[in-house]
């Protein structure tokens, strides 16, 4: 009577469910954000020229479009510098949107041009649009005739959404550097020339008078 107790017990414990603990089961969930985040460019392919030492140059700006789900958090913006010139000729690249920087400067990696740069508090509110430039600061020995532009990379953005889809790849707008010029008017008188012209190695034909202002 005893054994048969035993044995009875031992087939009803052995068909009771497995339970885990609470902190045990939670490890193994895996959470995801709802909603989505689109990114895509707003500029047209363009070349625009710029003196070196040129302060906030815009060099592309992104629209961040959120379903309607829910406000999205962005919280990282990943670049790379394509195009001939240097990545030493930017001194600091940065983050702006509606006039407020959400972003600190950053420098470029020398070896293969790429930066990431952490956004503070830039929230995509769900069904709306916005706008965030990447603006530069050229550097004030930056080589002339340089051609800089930005791409983002094949993970561009960390937000808080279930997904997030960029419009990959585009040309992105080109900035060029020129050397530096200054403005003002330049005027030009000629002189009139007394006697005759004579033949020879210092032979004076015409004479001026150059007035800038």
């Amino acid at each position: 009577m005893l054994t048969s107790a035993l044995v009875a017990y031992g087939f009803l414990h052995y068909d009771q469910p497995l339970i885990y603990p609470r902190h045990l089961a939670a490890q193994n969930q895996v959470v995801q954000a709802p909603g989505s985040l689109t990114i895509e460019p707003l500029e047209p392919v363009a070349v625009t020229t710029v003196p070196p030492g040129s302060q906030r140059v815009p060099l592309l700006t992104l629209a961040f479009r959120a379903d309607c789900w829910q406000d999205v958090p962005v919280h990282t913006v990943s670049l790379r510098r394509v195009g001939l010139g240097a990545s030493g000729d930017i001194a600091s690249v940065y983050a702006i949107s509606d006039g407020i920087r959400y972003s600190r400067p950053r420098a470029l990696s020398a070896r293969d041009g790429r930066v990431t740069l952490s956004l503070r508090r830039f929230i995509v509110p769900a069904c709306q649009t916005r706008y965030l430039q990447i603006m530069v600061d050229f550097a004030a020995d930056a080589a002339v005739s340089g051609q800089h532009r930005f791409i983002l990379e094949k993970e561009p953005v960390a937000a808080s959404a279930g997904s997030v889809r960029a419009q990959l790849p585009w040309p992105a707008p080109i900035r060029q550097l020129t050397p530096a010029y200054n403005r003002g008017s330049l005027s030009v008188q000629v002189q009139n020339q007394s006697g005759r012209v004579a033949v020879g190695d210092r032979a004076v034909l015409a004479s001026f008078i150059l007035g800038g202002t």
